[in-house]
């Protein structure tokens, strides 16, 4: 089974491990190539704002040539 985390008052924090991820999948909406190009940018923006210039992204998945670019 999976794991909700909670907080010291038994309140659930959003942290979902395991197979609690199941509990939501079905309502998060699918990620369009547009919606995965905009998460990615600002990722990469973020990265770079700490000076971090170059990175492995194991987890793109189909499509990641076209969000990327390359």
């Amino acid at each position: 089974g999976g794991v909700i985390e909670t907080d010291a008052g038994g309140e659930a924090t959003g942290i979902l491990k395991e197979t609690a991820q199941a509990l939501v999948q079905e309502l998060i909406p699918p990620a369009t190539v547009a919606r995965r190009r905009t998460a990615i940018r600002a990722a990469v923006a973020a990265l770079h704002a700490e000076g971090i210039t170059s990175y492995t992204e194991p987890g793109l998945g189909p499509g990641g040539a076209q969000i990327l670019g390359g």
